[in-house]
């Protein structure tokens, strides 16, 4: 006898799953037939499962497959297709395997009568913390389709800056790539090719060429040194980042620095008004939201002060009360969600705020990017230049050699 995994649908339409024995597929089909369903799927179980299991190992989502697995499921549910059908559809819909997998774990738990959020709380690697609350509120409100489509916005939004942040650091990258890649040719090439001559007749070499030849002579060693100091720097880093009153201390300061502070505050600032957005829109309580809202923030020192306003709401104040008195936020955003909360529109003023927020980001990483790019330009072409004319010197001296002798 072999084991046979089913997927079928019962009397009122209702996708069930189950395993039964039999000798052949088609004998497992009846088997199916005879339990009073209509078999949908039918197919060996894994060997050595004596459960409704598929798997031998967790399966992982990467951010990208996660918000499109989560706007599809949300499109199928909104157009009032039953939890179990749309997990159905998107396991079989999806372009990667991971996808069809999660889907298929997920369906398994809610035929087995567990909630939604449930079965995401047993794929920890998959699912945040956050974004199992998010669709617990959804699930009690009813409007699960509208939660997750709010989930997949929010993922979108901080896709698309992961997407500019690489746009933006790809041309300094380059640059920085292209002036070891002909530092190294010079050092490589004609340092070897040229300090012979010199040597052979008892001239002392350019100075930066000297410089080039120690480091060609003394490479190795050079590069030793440098992975040590390296490896140093990591682990008093790693050690450090261990600490939290040290994380704080570092949070604190990078929020302090000219320009890069500036921005990063906007940035977490952005991102905690769109998620607060998104968790007050999906029928998160206040102080859920505000909790899950305080996660997102990468900076530790912004992070704590956000999580002020939990207090404060907890207290009796209001959610703009709290947030008004509160620096990890801009001025703009702060009196903005005032004057939303006092109009009886908060979330869509916390959506425009999070706009606002992001076309500053916007402006002033454009600024960054104008002052580091050209920067990083003459940076470039000055370094290759004082090594070319270096060598273009050695040349014109080993040709005035010539003349002498």
């Amino acid at each position: 006898m072999t084991r046979y995994r089913y997927e079928a649908f019962d009397a009122t339409g209702n996708l069930v799953a189950g395993e039964v024995d039999a000798l052949s597929t088609e004998r497992a089909h009846e088997a199916v037939r005879a339990r009073g369903v209509t078999p949908f799927a039918v197919k060996h179980a894994p060997e050595g499962s004596a459960s409704f299991s598929l798997f031998s190992k967790e399966p992982s989502l990467s951010e990208t497959e996660l918000a499109n697995w989560t706007r599809d499921l949300s499109v199928l549910l909104k157009a009032g297709l039953p939890l179990d059908r749309a997990l159905k559809i998107t396991g079989t819909s999806s372009p990667g395997r991971n996808a069809s997998l999660v889907a298929e774990r997920l369906m398994e738990r809610v035929l087995r009568g567990d909630s939604l959020a449930a079965g995401m709380q047993s794929l920890p690697q998959v699912f945040r913390e956050d974004y199992v609350r998010l669709v617990q509120a959804g699930e009690a409100s009813a409007t699960l389709g509208l939660a997750l489509e709010n989930l997949a916005g929010l993922l979108d939004a901080q896709l698309e800056f992961r997407k500019r942040l690489r746009s933006a650091i790809a041309y300094p990258a380059f640059l920085v790539a292209m002036t070891f890649g002909c530092i190294w040719i010079v050092m490589t090439l004609l340092v070897p090719a040229v300090t012979p001559v010199f040597v052979d007749n008892g001239m002392p070499l350019p100075t930066l060429l000297r410089v080039l030849d120690s480091l060609h002579n003394s490479g190795a060693e050079a590069l030793t040194i440098l992975l040590v100091l390296a490896a140093i720097v990591v682990c008093a880093w790693a050690l450090a980042r261990r600490n939290e009153g040290v994380r704080l201390w570092i949070d604190r300061q990078k929020l302090r620095l000219p320009v890069v502070g500036r921005l990063a505050q906007i940035r977490d600032a952005a991102r905690f008004t769109s998620a607060l957005a998104t968790f007050l829109r999906s029928g998160v309580a206040p102080i859920a939201a505000l909790q899950s809202s305080c996660r997102l923030v990468r900076n530790r020192h912004a992070g704590k002060l956000l999580s002020e306003t939990v207090e404060s709401v907890r207290h009796g104040a209001s959610l703009g009360e709290a947030i008004s008195m509160n620096e990890a936020l801009p001025p703009v955003a702060r009196q903005m969600i005032v004057v939303g909360e006092e109009s009886g529109k908060l979330n869509e003023m916390l959506l425009r705020v999070a706009l606002v927020l992001d076309r500053q980001e916007a402006v002033w990483t454009a600024r960054i990017l104008g002052v580091i790019s050209p920067a990083l330009t003459l940076l470039v072409a000055g370094l290759i230049a004082s090594v070319l004319l270096s060598v273009m010197s050695a040349i014109l001296s080993i040709n005035d050699l010539a003349v002498l002798r």
